[in-house]
């Protein structure tokens, strides 16, 4: 396996860069740092308290053979430290004695940086500008867990911005299908409405009852998809790094309150038009709606022969015209005709 050897002046220099519990290791002329997991699979490093490095030009190669009789021996302790360099699956601490002496001919060098945490400035704009001051010279390249986190932040601020927008359409989909099944409840319930309004239940009571329905409705079906949401994405993250590492289950409960807050009031905005519906029929028109399958519309009503109004009739009886009651253009009582309405004989305006 080909590892890096990095020479520092000493411990102390190493922890006041790297963010890692370096509290049982220690480095000198034959005592050497390495990482307890490969940076590539992340699995453990096959590394015993003793290797031999063989240099060889522009890489090493460590061994835990005893049996090798050339090479640079040196006893090893662990520490659990990140990726330190992408070109290589592990990077090793030596003395820096080691380079100077010319036991390691050494090909290059490594500046480790540490980033100040308690910064105002972002990360991507500290990594921007490490990227601009480094990129006037073209031998020098940026490397290391900071790099690499900024990388993949970039592309999953990509895939949340998609994310976001099929998320609006997803919402706005379920607006038009609260709006929808409301609607049509409302159609369904017109004479248990006109009731509750008759026996004395108000306009806004009826409001809000169609409101809490509809907030009802959403928050059922958005606890569900939350619930069924984040045990597929557990299941799924399982499946793909279970190999190289374990996935911890991290769960933003900000953004899940925050789109149960959204799909509430999408609920609560899809109400309104049904309910203005609902309480803009009269109680008295919507009790005496005559209703038959027949009929296309709900304003339709049958007739009978001579104009007169007759109940629906059955289906073995003969077809009837519909027609679409219109108010009376004067006082008196009306009766309907096949020529349109005329004056009963009974109301004080007739043979005017």
């Amino acid at each position: 396996m080909h590892v890096l050897l990095v020479g520092v002046d000493g411990l102390s220099d190493l922890r006041s860069v790297m963010r890692a519990d370096l509290s049982g290791a220690s480095i000198d002329a034959g005592t050497a740092l390495a990482p307890e997991h490969s940076a590539w699979s992340g699995k453990k490093l096959a590394i015993g308290s003793t290797a031999i490095f063989d240099v060889d030009g522009d890489s090493s190669s460590s061994s835990s053979s005893s049996s090798a009789s050339s090479g640079l021996r040196l006893a090893i302790t662990r520490a659990d430290y990140h990726q330190v360099s992408s070109d290589y699956p592990a990077v090793v601490f030596v003395d820096s004695s080691l380079f100077s002496d010319g036991t390691i001919d050494g090909t290059g060098s490594m500046l480790l940086v540490k980033i100040d945490q308690s910064s105002t400035s972002s990360m991507s704009s500290t990594f921007e500008a490490l990227q601009k001051a480094l990129g006037k010279s073209g031998s020098v390249s940026l490397t290391g867990p900071i790099a690499e986190r900024e990388q993949w932040e970039t592309t999953i601020d990509s895939m949340m911005a998609v994310l976001v927008g099929l998320l609006g359409v997803a919402v706005i989909i379920a607006l038009i299908g609260v709006a929808n099944t409301l609607s049509l409840s409302v159609i369904d319930r017109t004479r248990e409405s006109a009731t509750l309004r008759a026996i004395g239940m108000t306009r806004g009571q009826l409001r809000r009852s169609l409101a809490i329905e509809a907030l009802v409705i959403a928050l059922v079906a958005g606890v569900a998809g939350v619930l069924l949401g984040i045990g597929f994405g557990w299941l799924g993250a399982y499946m793909v790094f279970a190999v190289a590492v374990t996935p911890v289950l991290a769960v933003n409960w900000g953004m899940t309150g925050l789109v149960l807050i959204v799909a509430a009031v999408a609920a609560v905005l899809a109400s309104v038009f049904p309910a203005h519906r609902a309480v803009s029929v009269p109680p008295v028109r919507a009790l005496a709606e005559v209703r038959d399958p027949r009929f296309r519309r709900p304003w339709c009503v049958p007739w009978g022969r001579g104009g007169r109004f007759s109940p629906p009739p059955s289906p073995r009886d003969a077809p009837v015209r519909c027609r679409r009651r219109r108010r009376p253009p004067g006082p008196g009582l009306w009766r309907g005709s096949s020529r349109g309405y005329a004056p009963h004989a009974s109301s004080p305006s007739a043979g005017r």
